[in-house]
């Protein structure tokens, strides 16, 4: 299912990273907020699963874009989550990869098997991208507690974080982002 929602590159060389696009449905609706970890507290992820199960998702997969600049890992970290796992089982499968999560520069697909949505975890810059059939955008709004108001925040984040107004004004476009 990765390959009909994420752009990917079979070979490993080449791999796409933000401001450029790393969704293949050019249609969905993105949502951005500031990332880091996908959840900011057990609630969050409790609501999460629940909208997966909502979209009948038994397994939420996370995998690893490995970029070869910044990762010294030669396969990618992969797991798949069943919907039902409580939070602290969740938390134990990430600390297989990072004991301190956050602390290993890495990007992550995150996906289910309805292609209807997609989470792109970035690490630089510091976002989360969340794309989505427009159906779907109020419950990811809901759940990741993203605010209209917020985009402000993170057009300076990102702006200081790309070191560019020129690649967050790329970004923007190449997500269709409304300021």
């Amino acid at each position: 299912m990765k390959n009909k929602v994420f752009e990917i590159n079979s070979e490993g060389v080449g791999q796409i990273f933000p401001p450029d696009m790393v969704f293949k449905k050019r249609e969905f609706k993105f949502l951005l907020n500031m990332g880091g970890d996908l959840f900011n507290s057990e609630i969050e992820y409790i609501s999460f699963m629940n909208l997966m199960k909502e979209l009948n998702e038994k397994y939420v997969h996370i995998h690893e874009n490995i970029n070869p600049i910044k990762s010294e890992n030669i396969l990618p970290f992969m797991e798949n989550i069943k919907t039902d796992v409580d939070y602290n089982s969740y938390k134990h499968k990430i600390e297989k990869f990072d004991n301190i999560f956050g602390l290993i520069t890495s990007d992550f697909f995150i996906y289910g098997d309805n292609e209807s949505w997609g989470i792109y975890l970035c690490e630089y810059p510091s976002i989360t991208i969340i794309g989505c059939d427009d159906k779907y955008v109020n419950m990811f709004e809901r759940v990741f507690n993203i605010e209209k108001s917020s985009i402000n925040r993170i057009e300076k984040f990102l702006i200081k974080e790309f070191g560019s107004k020129h690649l967050f004004e790329n970004m923007i476009y190449n997500y269709k982002i409304n300021l």
